[in-house]
């Protein structure tokens, strides 16, 4: 039954894991299996950021995250 409600709301895969992590490990289980969700994309947001600042003037980089330009 938990793991239906947690389908059905926001962040399924989070909920999912911590709930599948606390039914494993109890507590420390969820805590661990939540932090190894998180933790991969907070890390990456943490590293490509600097990069994207650093390059932002660059127009290749500009063309490349704004995509092909639409013909009129």
């Amino acid at each position: 039954m938990a793991v239906a409600i947690g389908m059905m709301s926001p962040g399924p895969v989070v909920i999912t894991a911590t709930f599948v992590g606390y039914l494993v490990a109890g507590f420390w289980g969820s805590l661990i299996s939540t932090v190894g969700i998180f933790l991969p994309s907070f890390l990456l947001v943490l590293i490509v950021a600097p990069l994207l600042a650093r390059h932002r003037k660059n127009p290749n980089v500009q063309g490349f995250v704004k995509g092909p330009m639409r013909q009129q």
